[in-house]
């Protein structure tokens, strides 16, 4: 009887116990390294009032694309996991369910016999250090391309299986955030598209499950928030924030410009690879063809802006990579490239891009990969608990006396510092485009602005802030929303840093006649018609062909205008011009603080814009001619009595039968209308001069007893405010009233010239000290 004979098994076949206990390691290892911790307590600041408004719209009932408006979806939270609801449960469970399906995805890579070697595994896992704690949304991308990646390389029944993973994590990556969701549809699209040089009858049937992930989207969505008008909000309002964020929000530095450079070297090292491995091994090119679309993607996201999202772009292209070589067959590869030529090549390519990326574009040295283990360890072991703990962390921004006055009555905050509530118990009322800075186009600003028209969810109170980021001018930055401010409200207390509005109970009427219009050079200097009231511009400027084309593949940058006003004073600052087409208040531009309240309780400024002139680099991208039509208000309008605790208040002269001093005093003039100080200042009589800065009394190593000022004959005491920041520089209790900041009333003053002096009394209210700080000229 013969005997079977017996099954030899392939040398690929085999693998030792201690290499597989080695996979076993690299696999945690990766597992560990990328796990999505994104935990946090609030904090002030612009990105943490965007968080904390993510973090508390589920518990105020807030829904996205009816109440409020973000690329954030309703799950938005998880990018930033703070301590208010549910929301912890809610993380801990979702970043449970996707590392296990990372868990998964990643097991067949990590163990299929005979595919990859465990050095390419280690040095994979090795380099995954420039990628750790990546965005969850780009976290989620890069699951979705993995998926897309066993897809690729798997028979028709796993492929199916794979690709419909990919398809869900698209959904659900819609409700994370919809940028995210652009990225892992294109992906989709083109992994369908590309297979159909592959296999025509697959791509097709693929092709349906594509389709199915808008159709799962508006199904959940209509769960979420049973809306269609919703639905149809959220998704135009997260394309215009999309759309417009490469011209809204171009940031430039001598950083980023270099490192622009490189990456426009690392992608031609890309595409170096793809046509080698193209020619070499058209399935596995066929598959990097995938990753273009997300590519493209990234370097939008990072090259609009300088501060820290280049880092993105370079942070997400390695991990792209890393999954790219996953999939390469490098024996394949070494067999095709017999010609010396080519292997050098691509053997040149895969290093730069494998080390250069990491080490030179990112700047961070070898130390750092222990760095950022340390980072995850501290998250594992405390990130959770400081989050459950102290949900909340930093100083209180708000004063004592500011919080008596807003009390319990619904206010909502302009332009963003919402997490300033998280501080204090306020009656919260969150504003459509909660983000003020991304209100950047005219159906945006809209949505903000018949928030505050309607009287029904209109807040009574708002706290104003005149913020702005890249320099721009914040309140051309929402034209809509201002004018609405400016119809419905009023300033009733101000606070060195903040206003209170209050809404009144009769709104200024409008009567909108036409002053002139005029087609103009785009360079020249415009003159503002003279008007009894406020006067709009509506501004038509287009963006040229090369235009268009900068801003789809890549940016448009700033456009600056420059406001010049009655008084000589010049002022420049930021425009998004698309902005300026439905509408904006020109004449009474407020340039301050002070001009805010001006223009809130008075109707206008006393020193008018009469001119004004666009340019900057980003001006180039538009067409030679611009149309501009101006507008008046003629309607009455309306007064307010005077903003609660605006002005300094006026005093007797306070040195009488106080000796004078020489020196013995520090004292620092900040700022004179927010610009610094000047020899000469020219303002309009009935104009506030608001001035900055600190004094001390140093041979009694404290602060003064007083601080006045003397405009002529006129004596004005300083309110004093917060001086923590000085006693801890200091490491000085005593000069906890140093700092003042107050504004001058120069209302009934006659036209001339003045001397404007800072008068300190001494901490023992003996004597006093002068200085000059500059001579004022009164204008009619």
């Amino acid at each position: 009887m013969a005997q079977k004979a017996q099954q030899v098994k392939h040398p690929a076949d085999v693998r030792p116990s201690s290499d597989l206990i080695f996979r076993g390691v690299l696999y945690a290892l990766t597992l560990f390294l990328s796990l999505p911790l994104h935990f946090a307590s609030v904090v002030p600041g612009l990105d943490a009032s965007g968080s904390y408004i993510l973090n508390i719209a589920p518990s105020l009932g807030l829904k996205m694309g009816s109440e409020i408006f973000s690329t954030y979806g309703p799950l938005g939270f998880l990018c930033k996991l703070e301590n208010f609801g549910n929301n912890v449960a809610v993380g801990l469970l979702v970043y449970g369910g996707v590392v296990l399906l990372e868990a998964c995805l990643l097991f067949p890579i990590y163990f299929r016999i005979g595919e990859r070697s465990t050095v390419r595994l280690a040095i994979t896992t090795v380099l995954l250090w420039p990628v750790l704690q990546m965005a969850f949304d780009l976290y989620l991308a890069s699951l979705l391309l993995l998926a897309l990646g066993l897809a690729w390389f798997s028979g028709q029944k796993w492929q199916k299986r794979y690709f419909a993973i990919a398809c869900l994590l698209a959904v659900f990556t819609a409700f994370v955030k919809f940028s995210g969701c652009i990225l892992a549809f294109s992906s989709l699209v083109i992994f369908v598209l590309v297979l159909f040089f592959k296999d025509r009858t697959q791509s097709l049937r693929l092709g349906v499950l594509v389709l199915s992930v808008p159709v799962l989207f508006v199904a959940f969505f209509l769960l979420y928030n049973p809306s269609l008008q919703g639905l149809i909000g959220y998704v135009r309002s997260a394309m215009e924030l999309s759309g417009g964020y490469s011209t809204a929000m171009s940031f430039w530095t001598e950083y980023w410009a270099k490192t622009l450079s490189f990456a426009v070297v690392t992608g031609g090292a890309y595409c170096v690879i793809l046509t080698l491995v193209l020619w070499a091994d058209r399935e596995r090119g066929l598959f990097m063809l995938i990753f273009c679309g997300p590519f493209f993607t990234v370097f939008k996201l990072g090259f609009v802006r300088a501060d820290g999202h280049t880092d993105q772009f370079f942070q997400m292209f390695l991990a792209f990579l890393l999954l790219i070589s996953l999939f390469l067959d490098f024996h394949k590869l070494r067999e095709q490239f017999s010609g010396r030529m080519a292997l050098s090549l691509l053997s040149a390519a895969v290093v730069f891009l494998a080390v250069a990326i990491p080490v030179s574009a990112l700047n961070w040295a070898p130390r750092d990969y222990f760095n950022r283990l340390r980072n995850i360890q501290q998250q594992l072991t405390g990130g959770i608990a400081n989050t459950i703990n102290t949900p909340i962390a930093g100083a209180d921004p708000l004063s004592e006396a500011l919080l008596e006055q807003i009390g319990d009555i619904p206010t909502a905050v302009f332009p963003w510092e919402y997490s300033i509530f998280a501080y204090n118990d306020l009656n919260i009322e969150v504003m459509p485009v909660f983000a003020g800075f991304s209100a950047y186009t005219p159906y945006l600003d809209e949505l903000n602005a018949q928030y505050f028209s309607d009287e029904a969810r209109a807040p009574d109170q708002v706290l104003f802030r005149r913020d702005a980021i890249d320099n721009r001018l914040p309140l051309l930055d929402m034209p809509a929303t201002w004018a609405a401010l400016q119809t419905y409200y009023t300033a009733v207390y101000f606070d060195n840093v903040y206003l209170l509005l209050s809404r009144v109970e009769t709104p200024q009427s409008a009567q909108i006649v036409p002053l002139s219009q005029e087609t103009c050079e785009k360079a020249a200097v415009v003159q503002v018609p003279a008007g009894q009231g406020p006067v709009s511009m509506e501004v038509q400027a287009d963006l040229t062909f090369w235009g268009r084309l900068s801003k789809f593949f890549y940016q448009i940058p700033e456009v600056n205008l420059t406001l010049t006003y009655a008084s000589g004073h010049v002022y420049t600052g930021r425009v998004l011009p698309e902005l300026l087409s439905s509408g904006a208040t020109i004449n009474y531009y407020p340039c301050d603080l002070s001009q805010c309240v001006e223009v809130l309780t008075q109707g206008k400024i006393y020193d008018p814009v009469v001119s004004f002139q666009f340019s900057g680099p980003g001006w180039a991208f538009y067409k030679d001619a611009i149309k501009i039509s101006f507008f008046e208000d003629t309607a009455p309008q309306q007064t307010y009595n005077d903003c609660m605790n605006f002005y300094a208040e006026q005093k007797p002269d306070p040195t009488t039968g106080l000796s004078a001093m020489t020196n013995g005093m520090d004292t620092i003039i900040d700022m004179v209308n927010e610009q610094p100080p000047v020899d000469s200042l020219s303002v309009f009589s009935g104009q506030g001069i608001r001035l900055r800065g600190w004094a001390f009394d140093a041979a009694a190593n404290a602060s003064p007893e007083k601080i006045y000022v003397r405009l002529g004959e006129r004596y004005f005491e300083m309110p004093a405010v917060d001086s923590a920041d000085l006693t801890a520089y200091f490491n000085n209790p005593g000069y906890n009233r140093a700092r003042y900041d107050g504004i001058l009333n120069t209302s009934g003053l006659e036209p001339g010239t003045y001397d404007l002096v800072l008068v300190v009394l001494s901490a023992d209210g003996q004597s006093y000290f002068e200085r000059t700080i500059s001579t004022v000229t009164i204008l009619v």
